[in-house]
């Protein structure tokens, strides 16, 4: 697995990817120095949203 950076809702998230492929976007609420709550985001429709954000600057073509 890679992983890169990525802004979901202007927050810091991390996109993991087996061989090129988007499998889940994780991100995480920090209030206080401490996480509140860890978002794992796997819908299809939702992660490529996240990749179509000009700010990820990612380039994916949907093939389903």
């Amino acid at each position: 697995m890679d992983q890169r950076p990525v802004d979901v809702n202007g927050q810091y998230g991390t996109l993991l990817l087996n061989k090129g492929t988007p499998v889940v976007v994780v991100a995480v609420d920090i209030v206080d120095d401490k996480v509140q709550t860890v978002h794992a985001i796997s819908n299809p429709d939702k992660l490529q949203s996240i990749l179509d954000s000009p700010k990820n600057g990612i380039n994916t073509e949907r093939t389903s």
